[in-house]
């Protein structure tokens, strides 16, 4: 939604905040001003109410660039709320117009966006979405729900999905916007009360029976949508310990991710036990009569008492994430979880587990993206939200109810494909071809045309012909792992008369080549790589200082699409889960923050750069400045 407010002719242009006019809560939003004077001052201030009636602001000061552009996730604000490079500042770095420590958003809110320039201004409005279009929310207490209370979140489609727990932690407040989250990335996801307001529950954070837990799955199992098997858990501070001792002790539970949790059991401040099994206490150790633990308190437990109370988590049946905060201000989650951690290790434990800490988050790691300027959780907000991003997109990953089975290492034989694949079967690996050439066109006439371009996973390479045509000075060199396709691709250059084209075999991750080029292209070929994180690596070290990687890959958003859609419309259904099996099992999505972290530089999204209307979510495809 675009709202145009002041326009000076003689000015920079038309100003205006260009920003989707909706998108999901955990995703980066992209926002741009444009029609300022080259060096003009710009200040764009973000402002929402939040679900108490409470408004949240941040304001940065930046300088446009030399086209008259400002954009956060390429510039460091001059002043403002937050420093750096941050393309979601403008919302993490939001503080409260009154008293109010956090704000958890389980539905959409309407952010606006305002930008003055001199005598000019305009704005825009993003809707800030928790729940996908599509998605269902039921309400769970009483009647059938055998003592069950929460709210459902499922995903679009029939199904069956697969199932997760997201269990809360001692403010008792449910984990309803990460439930909906994750049920826009294909989980039928429960968010469990096991305790609070609603009959039949403690009233707060005591005696809370394990077996809560358990029932909790066993009636999400029962649903019609929700795959039968294994159910996840996800859950946050005490709601992550609860999870570690609830699939510690039940079958059926994993795998489990644990944010800023504690793999030793806790007794609440006034000391009365918080979890029962079978109406015994559960060993515990005791806090301190202050509302955070620090390291020393736990260090100055007793040793004894401390075994007698750390959870046996090597029983879990299943893989375990731990997310830990290395300046977690309520209590020592990087110790509670390294005490996990170090013990998994040493049972040799037969499932993958991993720990990820971040040095400068606090306790408050969420679901991305959130307002994070309250300092009572400890670390800087810059850090939590770096943590908020790269956490979820690992957490994202690991509740996939398979039944364990390893995908192949290569799910397709590309060379017996193409030879023997029918023209309809051909044509679903041949996206891209009739519309690259043309944005191409527009993304040279923005950053230049290269000399070289490398084109890897080419298949029958329809843009790089149409490109090489069109541009007879510059190098195209294409591989692919298919020699068969390689062979008529060779014998076609050769037919067109086409001098400035070429091919050669080499295979994703490591096209072990021994050149760079000013671009570096590979389209619709990560969904077929298992080590998506290691490919892109090595294309991006193909790129000479100066080009770009331009790449599409898949995300949270493809799997839905392939698991709800794509059976439906592709040919040769038989082969359509040995085809799209990494894609299906996550063992290869990306994400924005992913890609950053991995290359150490933000990707750019190509459609925006070419001026594509609504691009697909499923299909992302950036480029990457080298």
């Amino acid at each position: 939604m675009l709202i145009e407010l002041n326009h000076t002719p003689d000015g920079g242009g038309r100003l205006a905040v260009e920003a989707p006019d909706a998108s999901q809560r955990d995703e980066r939003v992209p926002v741009r001003v444009t029609g300022t004077n080259p060096g003009e001052t710009v200040e764009l201030e973000a402002t929402f109410e939040d679900p108490e009636g409470i408004t949240w602001r941040s304001t940065a000061e930046f300088t446009a660039d030399a086209n008259g552009v400002v954009d956060p996730a390429e510039q460091e604000p001059d002043a403002g709320s937050y420093q750096g490079v941050a393309p979601m500042g403008w919302l993490w770095s939001m503080t409260p117009e009154e008293d109010a420590t956090v704000v958890a958003l389980a539905n959409a809110v309407t952010a606006r966006l305002r930008a003055t320039a001199g005598d000019r201004a305009a704005a825009t409005t993003v809707t800030l979405r928790t729940r996908s279009p599509g998605t269902t929310r039921e309400r769970v207490e009483g009647g059938d729900s055998a003592g069950v209370v929460g709210t459902l979140y499922e995903p679009v489609g029939e199904g069956p999905h697969p199932g997760v727990l997201v269990l809360h932690g001692s403010g008792g407040r449910p984990l309803a916007g990460m439930a909906a989250l994750l049920a826009g990335h294909g989980y039928a996801a429960f968010a469990v009360e096991h305790f609070g307001d609603a009959p039949g529950i403690p009233d707060t954070l005591a005696r809370v029976p394990l077996s809560t837990v358990r029932r909790a799955a066993d009636w999400l199992r029962d649903c019609p949508g929700v795959r039968d098997g294994r159910v996840g858990v996800v859950g946050r501070s005490r709601g992550g310990e609860l999870a570690l001792l609830a699939a510690s002790r039940y079958d059926g539970l994993a795998p489990v991710v644990s944010y800023v949790g504690s793999s030793v059991v806790w007794d609440p401040p006034d000391g009365t036990p918080a979890w029962v099994a079978d109406g015994d206490p559960v060993s515990h150790v005791s806090g301190p009569d202050a509302p955070a633990i620090d390291a020393a308190y736990f260090e100055s437990l007793p040793d004894d008492a401390v075994a007698e109370a750390t959870i046996p988590v090597e029983r879990i049946d299943g893989r375990v994430l731990l997310v830990s905060a290395g300046a977690d201000g309520v209590w020592p989650s990087r110790r509670l979880s390294e005490i996990a951690a170090d013990r998994l290790a040493d049972a040799g434990f037969a499932h993958e587990y991993d720990h990820l800490t971040y040095d400068d988050a606090g306790h408050y790691v969420t679901a991305p993206y959130l307002p994070k300027t309250d300092d009572v959780f400890g670390g800087t907000p810059a850090g939590t939200v770096r943590a908020d991003a790269d956490a979820w997109s690992h957490a994202l990953d690991t509740p996939e109810m398979t039944d364990g089975n390893d995908a192949p290492d290569a799910p397709v034989d590309w060379d017996a494909f193409w030879r023997e694949a029918s023209e309809s079967a051909r044509d679903t690996a041949r996206p891209g071809r009739f519309d690259k050439p043309d944005q191409f066109r527009r993304f040279f006439d923005s950053r230049g045309v290269p000399a070289t371009f490398g084109s890897v996973g080419c298949g029958p390479a329809d843009t790089e012909f149409a490109l090489a045509r069109r541009h007879p000075d510059t190098e195209f060199r294409c591989y692919d792992a298919a020699e068969s396709v390689v062979a008529e691709n060779c014998e076609r250059a050769a037919e067109a008369g086409l001098d400035n084209v070429s091919f050669g075999v080499a295979t994703l991750p490591d096209p072990n080549l021994d050149r760079r080029f000013d671009l570096v292209y590979c389209y619709a070929t990560l969904t077929y790589v298992r080590d998506s994180e290691r490919a892109i690596r090595d294309l991006y070290d193909l790129v000479t200082p100066g080009g770009h990687l331009v790449f599409d890959y898949p995300n949270r958003h493809t799997r839905v699409t392939y698991r709800e859609l794509l059976p439906e419309e592709v040919p040769d259904e038989g082969r359509f889960e040995e085809r799209w099996r990494l894609v299906l099992d996550g063992e290869n999505l990306l994400s924005h923050e992913r890609i950053h972290g991995v290359l150490g530089t933000w990707p750019r999204s190509f459609y925006a750069g070419v001026g594509r209307e609504n691009p697909p979510r499923d299909s992302p495809c950036v480029f990457v400045p080298k």
